[in-house]
């Protein structure tokens, strides 16, 4: 039997655990109990491979079972390939699982002989073991398999879970996000999410969470992202973890993400994180509304005060990336509210600041409020939000505008200086945001692809129209900000009035050995640490400033 444990991931850096998860409990079992269920590939791709190409490199290897881990963002990709391979191979079978499909959801588009409910490592392997010998086989775990429906119990101890990772597959992950399973469940119940399906958190046992960091610390990988849910719901054994990664990778080159609720962080741990060095860590962390009434409803549980202090403080540490999330289309939310939220949510001054819209998960508890709230949702991938009883499709539209922006500029972290500055001539962060929108719109930019050399020219005219008189303070501000965020001596053309020609005099007391990292802005003269990034803002550290001597 020829097996294919098939991955479409959004994109190439991304990597899928699940696929790889299956496969290793798959070998171990075999080891365990005997059963042999022959040979195992592991694919690959992204929803931006060419399909055809994938189609093809599927069929000609001749699979007997293809598995696919299906997502909201492949399912219109994978639907499209089970559809194609049983046309020219009927007798292979498809086996789907996932999110997407794990909750009792039917997806009429997906052709398929199981699907595998909830997790997936045991599941599997009892469906193969069925698929090799024709019968059903005693294993030492329940499971069912009825008609196609396949589901298994779960583990309740996760080191029974094989560690994904070793010697000989990590160089496949070079240059790809590394992701890793500490914990699975959520504490929490909030309705737009699947994870609140699952009742109760089991975790991984430290010991064995060291033992895997460890192999993370030495194999040379550049970034760990942890996918549990909410990271931090046990504060004891999160300040555990950050403590082990702060004593033993303090002198490597390595970043761990994690998924927290700001206001679950004690003290303690916030003393503790203070001494991690810098750009080891970084969190992402939901703050999704501040208005109390669209928390309550979506069954989201916040101290608000406690979250904004948390941030506030982590920021000000200095060594750590904080990206936050807003999630536009709560029940109750109109628009003006949601303008609140943002205000409130940006003048944090997170790294990043993410705009998203409420989608409608297959299985999650938000399908019992769509006709309380009169949703109006996509039927097709990402099932998002289009209307509700307080916002209409233009005022998501509004959003959709504002979104755009923020991506370009704010989350872009090269326009900082700009952005602090220019704020201060709006009554709000939104309104400067939403003008800016207007007038890319108007000037047939928004919604296309735009270098980011491009971006500072289009700022600049915006500037120039809406603030003349400031023109040329703005520009001094974005050809800053071009310096601190681009190494290359050679500025976007509408800013090169301040930049070209300027030379270092004689009188100038700049060391011969730094001379390359020498920028000017008007009758300034900056020198920027262009040997490396900030870990943490992703931008070029300042090491001198001053005025030209003429």
């Amino acid at each position: 039997m020829k097996t294919l444990l098939c991955a479409v991931n959004s994109k190439y850096v991304h990597s899928n655990p699940a696929v790889w998860s299956i496969y290793a409990q798959a070998r171990e079992f075999e080891n365990t109990y005997g059963f042999n269920i022959g040979e195992i590939d592991i694919k690959e791709f992204t929803v931006n491979d060419v399909y055809e190409n994938v189609l093809y490199e599927i069929l000609t290897n001749k699979y007997d079972v293809i598995g696919f881990s299906v997502y909201i963002w492949n399912v219109a990709y994978v639907s499209r390939l089970t559809q194609d391979i049983k046309k020219v191979d009927p007798k292979c079978k498809i086996i789907i699982g996932g999110p997407e499909v794990g909750y009792g959801t039917e997806h009429t588009n997906l052709v398929y002989d199981f699907v595998v409910q909830g997790e997936g490592e045991r599941a599997f392997y009892a469906l193969m073991v069925l698929l090799v010998g024709n019968e059903k086989v005693k294993l030492p775990f329940e499971y069912t398999i009825d008609g196609k429906i396949v589901t298994a119990e779960k583990a309740l101890d996760l080191a029974s879970i094989p560690f994904i990772y070793n010697d000989e597959n990590i160089k496949r992950f070079d240059n790809r996000i590394i992701y890793y399973e500490s914990s699975r469940g959520c504490p929490y119940s909030c309705a737009y999410c699947l994870s609140s399906v699952e009742r109760g958190v089991r975790y991984l046992d430290l010991d064995r969470v060291f033992d895997d960091l460890s192999f993370f610390i030495k194999s040379g990988v550049k970034q760990v992202k942890f996918v549990d849910r909410t990271f931090n719901c046990d504060s004891n054994r999160a300040c555990d973890i950050f403590s082990y990664i702060i004593e033993n990778a303090k002198d490597v080159d390595i970043n761990f993400h994690f998924e927290v609720g700001a206001d679950l962080f004690t003290d303690e741990t916030l003393d503790l994180l203070e001494k991690a060095p810098s750009g080891l860590i970084q969190f992402e962390a939901g703050i999704q509304s501040t208005y109390e009434k669209a928390l309550m409803e979506s069954v989201r549980k916040t101290n608000l005060e406690r979250c904004f202090q948390n941030i506030r403080r982590i920021i000000n540490i200095g060594n750590i990336h904080m990206h936050v999330d807003l999630i536009a289309g709560l029940p109750y939310e109109t628009l003006d509210v949601f303008k609140k939220s943002f205000n409130e949510a940006y003048l944090l001054y997170s790294h990043q600041l993410q705009l998203g819209f409420l989608k409608l998960l297959p299985g999650a508890r938000m399908n019992d409020l769509v006709e309380k709230h009169g949703y109006v949702f996509s039927n097709h991938p990402p099932y998002e939000i289009l209307s509700n009883r307080y916002m209409s499709y233009d005022d998501l539209a509004v959003l959709k505008r504002v979104e755009f922006i923020l991506e370009k500029y704010y989350n872009s972290g090269r326009f900082c200086k700009t952005l602090m500055n220019l704020i201060m001539y709006y009554d709000s962060p939104f309104d400067m945001y939403e003008m800016i929108a207007r007038y890319f719109e108007k000037t047939n930019n928004l919604f296309r692809s735009i270098s980011s050399r491009e971006l500072y020219d289009i700022l600049f005219e915006f500037v120039s129209l809406n603030f003349p008189e400031k023109k040329d303070e703005f520009a001094r501000l974005m050809l800053y900000d071009y310096h601190a965020s681009d190494s290359s001596n050679y500025p976007p053309m509408t800013l090169q009035y301040l930049w070209k020609g300027r030379k270092l005099s004689k009188d100038n007391n700049v060391d011969k050995s730094v001379t390359n990292y020498v920028r000017f802005v008007g009758d300034e003269l900056y020198v920027f640490d262009y040997s490396r990034k900030n870990k943490v803002t992703g931008r070029y550290d300042l090491l001198k400033a001053e005025k030209i001597k003429n």
